[in-house]
C-alpha cells in the first residue's frame, strides 16, 4: 500500500509519479481485488490535489475502468472501504459523475450490491 500512498505526498512526488505513468498504473490496479481499494484512494487522492490531471484522461475510458470495480465485488469490507473515495472523486468531478451516470449501470450496481445479504 505505500505505492498507493505516494499521491498523497507533496507536488514533486507526483511529478515523478506521473513521469512513470503511475495513474494509468493505479487505473489498471483498479482490477486487481487485492489492490483495487488502496489504488481508488490512490486515485481519488492524486485527482483532488492535481486538478488538471483530469484534461489528460480518456474520460470514456477512465469512467469504464472506475464503473467496473462495483460490477463484481466479492469482500463486503473493501466494498465499503471504495465508497469513500468513489464519492469524492464523483463529488468533485461532474464530468465524470455525468458519464458514469450516463453510460454505465453504476447506480444499479452499488444499489444491488448494498442491498445484497451479508
Amino acid at each position: 500500500t505505500l505505492l498507493c500512498s505516494l499521491t498523497t505526498s507533496n507536488y514533486e512526488c507526483r511529478i515523478e509519479l506521473q513521469k512513470e505513468n503511475c495513474f494509468e498504473l493505479y487505473v489498471n490496479l483498479l482490477m486487481d481485488p487485492d489492490w483495487f481499494v488502496g489504488a481508488l484512494e490512490a486515485i481519488a487522492n492524486w485527482l483532488l490535489n492535481e486538478p488538471e490531471i483530469e484534461k489528460s484522461l480518456v474520460l470514456e475510458e477512465f469512467v469504464e475502468d472506475l464503473a467496473s470495480v462495483f460490477e463484481h465485488y466479492e469482500n463486503e469490507t473493501a466494498f465499503a472501504k471504495s465508497l469513500e473515495p468513489f464519492l469524492r472523486i464523483v463529488t468533485q468531478y461532474t464530468s465524470i459523475n455525468k458519464l458514469l451516470t450516463s453510460t454505465t449501470p453504476i447506480i444499479y450496481n452499488i444499489l444491488h450490491l448494498l442491498n445484497s445479504p451479508s
